[in-house]
């Protein structure tokens, strides 16, 4: 996706570790305050709603709209952050296949000309988060596990790559560039001066003699005077 960036180099990486600090700072917020509102932990882990977290929403608010409420923007952010992943995915999958890095490359590397986007790698996404939600369906302790190995992967990763283009900005040194030679005058004034074809409507341009010291002046040719 960092095609669309400017400057990708810089604001890729700034955006990821920005995710990263951002997320992991008001998560541990959110889980602090989590945590100091609730009340019996048997109660809460044997709701009735099977979600914990409602539980806790209704035992802090003590209304039964309040807690919806709450959930509501739980169920919000749920929906913005999976919309997310299914544009990164989809467009990862879809840069894949259009430089042939994945099997079906021509057909995942298609775009709709009508939409002008890759309805085949956003569906092949789709059916892939739709697999991995439907684990929560069989076994929620498999589910979780999925989740943690994924968030804890990502984090790993993240940091892998951060520190390897940290190490390498702080031991590279500023080599200086190297030193050209200019570009050498023509040996004949009349060859330069037929070399390249000038307009009729226009003077012929004047051919460059060396000088002296290297330098290479503009005189007037024999043909131009």
């Amino acid at each position: 996706m960092t095609e669309e960036m400017r400057n990708a180099r810089k604001g890729a990486p700034q955006a990821i570790l920005m995710s990263v600090y951002l997320g992991a700072v008001t998560g541990f917020i959110f889980l602090i305050a989590v945590c100091f509102c609730i009340g019996d932990i048997n109660n809460t882990a044997l709701s009735n709603t099977g979600v914990p977290i409602i539980q806790i929403f209704s035992d802090s608010t003590n209304s039964v709209i309040g807690s919806c409420v709450l959930t509501t923007m739980i169920l919000v952010i749920t929906l913005v952050a999976a919309n997310g992943l299914l544009a990164e995915g989809s467009r990862s999958i879809y840069a894949f296949s259009r430089d042939h890095g994945l099997p079906f490359s021509h057909v995942f590397s298609k775009v709709s000309t009508k939409h002008q986007i890759p309805i085949p790698a956003i569906l092949l996404t789709a059916a892939v988060q739709i697999s991995l939600n439907s684990i929560y369906f069989g076994s929620y302790t498999g589910f979780l596990t999925v989740i943690s190995i994924a968030t804890e992967g990502f984090c790993k990763c993240f940091f892998g790559i951060s520190s390897c283009v940290s190490y390498h900005q702080l031991s590279s040194t500023n080599t200086p560039l190297p030193q050209t030679s200019p570009t050498p005058c023509p040996s004949s004034p009349a060859s330069s001066a037929t070399s390249v074809p000038m307009p009729p409507s226009l003077p012929p341009w004047p051919a460059r003699t060396p000088s002296a010291d290297g330098a290479c002046p503009l005189t007037p040719s024999a043909s131009s005077s």
